[in-house]
């Protein structure tokens, strides 16, 4: 190799020129310096990677966890729905028994309307609740004893024997549209002591006080017994005999 060649290789050049032989060494210490910066680069680069990587797992297991909790609230809505579906189930089904009920609590009484109108006019104005009595109102307010009369003279008396039960008085006062009316019992021949115009003694239970009653009120002489005045629906009282009030006759079927 001539000078002229050497001249041209670097690292000739390096050794022809004069001065401190450290400048290749430099060099390449320079370029260790590098690869270490790329190495740190690279490691951190990996490390921060790997930072991340950790952090997408963890936050993956933490919605992960979120997702089964999700889950579990849903079957409970699930299960909290089908409840209250069995329970609409349940109420419509009540619904619809309480409406066929109902129309069939009509249509009862609709035909015991009908059917009372039709005994009544049967009857000539006689209400017959199959008790085997018939019953029918006075004319016309009166007293106890001009009631008593009127009915006598269409061949019955004051009632006395279906108004013992609660449910035919109740039965007999509506048919005839009556809101109060003397019945046959009373404390005339002595007071205190209630009895039927056929002779049998009242009791509590046949007679159907009113709560208090009877009580001869303040005091008054109230020896005859009525129905519907100014008290629970169509229980008795005791009034004054002089009162003014519609009879409510009942006779026997023969």
């Amino acid at each position: 190799m001539n000078r002229m060649e050497l001249m041209d290789d670097p690292l000739v050049e390096e050794e022809a020129k004069p001065g401190p032989k450290y400048v290749v060494t430099g060099l390449r210490l320079f370029q260790s310096k590098r690869v270490y910066i790329m190495y740190c680069a690279t490691v951190g680069i990996a490390s921060i990677a790997m930072i991340l990587a950790i952090t997408a797992v963890i936050r993956l297991s933490s919605e992960k966890g979120n997702v089964n909790d999700i889950q579990l609230e849903l079957e409970k809505v699930k299960q909290e729905l089908g409840y209250v579906k069995l329970q609409n189930f349940e109420l419509n089904a009540n619904l619809s028994t309480l409406t066929v009920e109902y129309l069939v609590n009509m249509q009862k009484n609709h035909l015991r309307d009908e059917l009372t109108a039709l005994v009544t006019t049967l009857n000539f104005g006689w209400f017959a609740p199959f008790n085997g009595y018939k019953y029918q109102k006075t004319t016309a307010k009166a007293n106890w004893n001009a009631s008593r009369a009127e009915c006598q003279v269409k061949g019955a008396d004051l009632a006395y024997v279906g108004v013992k039960n609660y449910d035919t008085r109740v039965a007999i006062m509506s048919a005839l549209s009556l809101n109060e009316a003397w019945i046959g019992l009373h404390d005339i021949p002595a007071e205190g002591n209630w009895i039927w115009v056929d002779g049998t003694n009242a009791t509590k239970e046949d007679a159907l006080w009113e709560d208090g009653e009877p009580n001869s009120w303040k005091g008054r002489d109230e020896d005859c017994a009525v129905i519907g005045r100014k008290s629970e629906k169509f229980k008795t009282k005791d009034a004054k005999c002089t009162t003014m009030s519609i009879g409510l006759c009942e006779k026997k079927i023969e």
